[in-house]
């Protein structure tokens, strides 16, 4: 990329995009918190059915309550978004949604869904909902018009490379300490299994975390009207 601007032609991605550290850090922290959410849904899902055996359309209803909220946060974020300074939408919101990995790493098989599980799903979509909308918005804030297209590819390439590289680790580190716990019984290790995925899935938003702290620090707020 520096080579085809040193020679005046047109880079696909220019390095520049990288030295803007709002845009930088909106990469960075949706990648992670994609790859957090649609980790979070499977490991979910797999864990209902395989560890509280149940079934998979009773796994999916399960679920549902992260679905609803998502769909309120897209709703309502607009009215919300250019009065709170986006370093602190995008912690607050990534600090809630760490709570999800966090829970399901701690409750036991025999808890009811209310205990631990409903609000673990209630808690999951806070932040990618929430920094999907303040990314866009710094993007068109960041760039000029012939460059916010790039800038806006580049955006959701970040978020698709952080679901694989998400879903990828996750499911290594389950398997791995599954495979680690081999000696106990099977649904004991595959337990252990599923818990090292969620404190996998946690430490990731915990980066997260740390990224859009620092990263938006001098962001301030976003969608604000401009004459």
């Amino acid at each position: 990329m520096h080579f085809q601007v040193k020679r005046d032609k047109p880079a696909l991605i220019p390095n520049g995009f990288w030295a803007n550290s709002a845009f930088a850090a909106v990469c960075g922290t949706v990648a992670l918190s994609f790859a957090a959410l649609n980790s979070m849904d499977l490991m979910t899902s797999l864990y209902f059915q395989e560890i509280q055996h149940l079934s998979a359309l009773d796994a999916a209803i399960r679920i549902v309550p992260s679905a609803v909220v998502g769909l309120t946060l897209n709703l309502t974020t607009g009215f919300i978004v250019n009065r709170v300074p986006a370093v602190w939408l995008v912690t607050a919101t990534t600090l809630l949604s760490s709570g999800s990995p966090l829970l399901m790493a701690l409750m036991k098989p025999g808890w009811s869904y209310w205990t631990g599980a409903f609000l673990a799903q209630i808690l999951l979509p806070f932040s990618f909902d929430i920094l999907f909308t303040v990314g866009h918005l710094i993007i068109t804030e960041a760039f000029p018009g012939e460059s916010q297209s790039r800038a806006g590819a580049v955006f959701h390439t970040a978020a698709q490379f952080g679901n694989a590289v998400g879903l990828a680790t996750t499911q290594a580190v389950s398997a791995l300490f599954t495979k680690k716990h081999a000696h106990l019984e099977y649904s004991e290790a595959l337990l252990r299994g599923f818990r090292a995925g969620f404190w996998a899935i946690f430490a990731q938003t915990l980066i997260c975390l740390l990224i859009g702290g620092i990263g938006l620090r001098k962001a301030g707020r976003v969608g604000l009207a401009h004459d």
